[in-house]
């Protein structure tokens, strides 16, 4: 799966977060990422389930890959803040501070 092939990839390339391994090694996990990159709600559920141990999994990831996981993580949610999306007004408290 190259940067080239689907808008996300291309978007992760740009900010320099291209998962290179996950790319080579882990294709399936790449592909479950981009699939829920556009819904918050799926994207929160399908990296907890890559970041938490499980034990049906014999292996978990290579320190790296879950360094691409974790920086994806943080890229979307710089991204997409969960604020914005959640409809929270941030500064509605901020009389009372």
């Amino acid at each position: 799966m190259d940067a080239a092939s689907h808008p996300v990839l291309l978007l992760l390339e740009q900010h320099q977060r291209f998962p290179r391994l996950l790319a080579e090694r882990f294709p399936h996990v790449l592909a479950r990422i981009v699939e829920a990159w556009h819904s918050p709600t799926a994207m929160e559920a399908c990296i907890s389930d890559l970041m938490l141990a499980d034990p049906r999994r014999k292996q978990g990831f290579p320190q790296e890959a879950m360094l691409e996981i974790f920086a994806i993580s943080r890229l979307h949610d710089t991204l997409y803040p969960k604020s914005a999306k959640s409809g929270i007004d941030v500064w509605s408290r901020s009389q009372e501070l």
